[in-house]
């Protein structure tokens, strides 16, 4: 996910007396019903943030970003992948710096290279790590007189 609009620890007030409303633009088409309960569990552990989450709709993130970003009217969250057009858009100000938040500098330094833009701006934080794991049976290998795995 990555944050929207830049702020800095000077413009940002320590202890709010008025509830915040935060936008979150997603991208989950498969799973909206867990979107919903990561942002409502965020909402019980902060109970001074709402969150408002939006869904994209269409074929891309772009489609969805670039009639928002014509008209000024950007979310504060969005997910998006790491990619050209996410740097590119770090790198014209559009997406936050997040380097020198506590969330990037917990992120494994593996990742953090994939959300950095070609001009050193770290526009996003990594959703999570994955990997995929491919399981094959070894008697049907060895029927096919394959000895080692391809």
């Amino acid at each position: 996910m990555c944050g929207c609009e830049e702020r800095t620890a000077a413009s940002v007030p320590l202890r709010r007396t008025e509830p915040v409303t935060l936008t979150a633009l997603v991208w989950a088409p498969d799973w909206p019903q867990e979107m919903n309960l990561v942002a409502d569990e965020f909402m019980r552990q902060n109970p001074g943030i709402r969150v408002e989450v939006q869904f994209m709709i269409g074929n891309s993130v772009e489609e969805n970003l670039k009639p928002k970003i014509a008209s000024g009217n950007l979310p504060d969250i969005v997910s998006i992948n790491p990619n050209t057009y996410a740097a590119r858009l770090s790198d014209q100000g559009i997406l936050a710096e997040l380097g020198q938040t506590r969330v990037w500098g917990n992120m494994l330094d593996t990742l953090k290279g994939d959300w950095t833009s070609s001009q050193q701006h770290h526009y996003g934080i990594a959703g999570g790590v994955a990997s995929t794991l491919i399981y094959y049976n070894k008697s049907m290998f060895d029927k096919a007189g394959i000895k080692t795995v391809p």
